[in-house]
């Protein structure tokens, strides 16, 4: 058996004809969504995509599936925001001033989202992050630690302000 692409997704077409799709690929044509903000939808197919890929469905969904899930994703209206944070960007290249600075960076960023009009945020780089952070090379004890404690810090964030509001994915890898 061959592994996909871990961005990719089977998709079953209504003739049972298998393909596999890239967020890319998909069109608000092929799941009959015509007139919607195009980057918006994008942002809605790739959180599809992250979501099926982590939730056990195998990588396979027919279009029919796909459809709704989308359209359940696409929660505002069209013209809305989604904003990618990639936490690696909070690390400068010569990293020395430990996890403090690094949670206050991350504290400020997490402020600036409070009034942004964005209604998904995509958060990334979370494996980088913390082996910048840890100052390791290897993924171990300690950088998953510390990898679930920023984990941690942005949940409690997002409860404590209006970020509640907004939908948070925090990708693993």
């Amino acid at each position: 058996m061959i592994a996909l692409n871990s961005e990719c997704v089977l998709v079953e077409y209504p003739s049972g004809e298998l393909r596999p799709c890239f967020p890319e690929e998909i069109t608000p044509r092929m799941l009959q969504m015509e007139g919607v903000d195009p980057d918006y939808f994008l942002g809605a197919v790739e959180a599809v995509f992250t979501y099926v890929n982590r939730n056990n469905y195998l990588g396979r969904l027919r279009l029919e599936a796909l459809s709704e899930l989308v359209s359940a994703a696409m929660l505002s209206q069209p013209g809305k925001l989604i904003r990618h944070l990639d936490l690696e960007e909070l690390i400068p290249a010569e990293f020395q001033y430990g996890e403090l600075a690094f949670f206050q960076k991350l504290r400020e960023l997490l402020r600036s989202l409070e009034d942004s009009n964005a209604d998904l945020i995509f958060v990334k780089g979370l494996r980088g992050c913390t082996l910048s952070c840890t100052n390791r090379q290897r993924w171990s004890k300690e950088p998953r630690r510390f990898a679930q404690s920023v984990v941690a810090f942005i949940r409690s964030y997002a409860q404590s302000s209006n970020l509640l509001e907004k939908i948070l994915i925090i990708e693993q890898e």
